[in-house]
């Protein structure tokens, strides 16, 4: 019996959770002027649209942080 397409995407995230145990799914809509321009990035650099995203979050993670005080870290990393 042919499988269906939501098998097959099943299948595939499966397969992308055993590959790499660092990364995690994301389902999200944005802003088309924010989409056009990760598209844009991704070209003019030769990225990945995940590498300019990843790029674009840990950058500003890593800009923020740097500005914290000792207790605004600590408060920053308490878990949701």
């Amino acid at each position: 019996m042919a499988k269906s397409n939501a098998q097959r995407q099943q299948e595939y995230r499966e397969k992308q959770k055993e590959h790499d145990a660092e990364k995690r799914r994301i389902d999200m809509y944005v802003n088309l002027h924010a989409k056009l321009a990760i598209e844009k990035l991704a070209r003019h650099y030769e990225m990945s649209k995940i590498e300019v995203f990843e790029k674009i979050v840990l950058g500003h993670e890593s800009s923020l942080t740097r500005k914290m005080d000792d207790e605004d870290f600590k408060n920053y990393h308490q878990p949701t």
